[in-house]
């Protein structure tokens, strides 16, 4: 599912350093942070890198632009959250 219009949610989960679960009323969609290569489970720095985006957006309502969606029916999209910009 492609979504193109912008649209706000609450982050329920950040599940690594490029990948984050929100919540839009009584939608969840699993996200796919664009523009981002984070380390994955088990490779070097992997805590770290989803410690650090925990630490930004974790329980935040961000602002979600979709961009389309990666092999595993993840939605790929930039967030915004505040004055950060895109993350």
């Amino acid at each position: 599912m492609i979504l193109f219009e912008r649209f706000d949610a609450k982050v329920q989960k950040v599940t690594d350093g490029d990948t984050i679960t929100v919540t839009a009323g009584v939608h969840m969609f699993h996200i796919r942070l664009a523009h981002i290569d984070a380390p994955e489970d088990g490779q070097p720095f992997c805590l770290e890198s989803k410690r650090a985006l925990s630490s930004l957006i974790f329980g935040k309502q961000v602002e979600v632009k979709p961009i389309g969606n990666d092999r595993y029916s993840r939605l790929v999209a930039e967030i915004r959250y505040g004055t950060i910009g895109d993350v």
